[in-house]
């Protein structure tokens, strides 16, 4: 997946990885890079972020939308925009 990232995402990736909410992100993204590569070159990226990110599972609803939002911002911020619209219409309601 090195190829599809540039160094700063890579290099924001590691340290994401380093912290308790995103420690299971690098090994996420080795074991499901064909999910990764399809966030990465979808169109419409926000919907095809891979499911648990590498989290444990024990997260509500709400704080797993807002990994969702971090990664995309610094993995595909052309598509933050639409997604922030959908976490905060998901979240507050239509």
């Amino acid at each position: 997946m090195g190829g599809k990232l540039t160094k700063t995402q890579l290099k924001t990736i590691e340290e994401l990885s380093s912290t308790k909410q995103f420690g299971l992100l690098v090994d996420h993204v080795e074991m499901n890079e064909d999910k990764w590569v399809l966030f990465m070159d979808h169109p419409n990226a926000e919907s095809f972020i891979p499911d648990q990110m590498g989290s444990d599972g024990g997260e509500s609803e709400t704080i797993k939308d807002m990994k969702k939002l971090i990664l995309l911002k610094i993995l595909r911020p052309d598509r933050f925009m639409a997604a922030a619209r959908l976490f905060v219409s998901k979240v507050l309601g239509e």
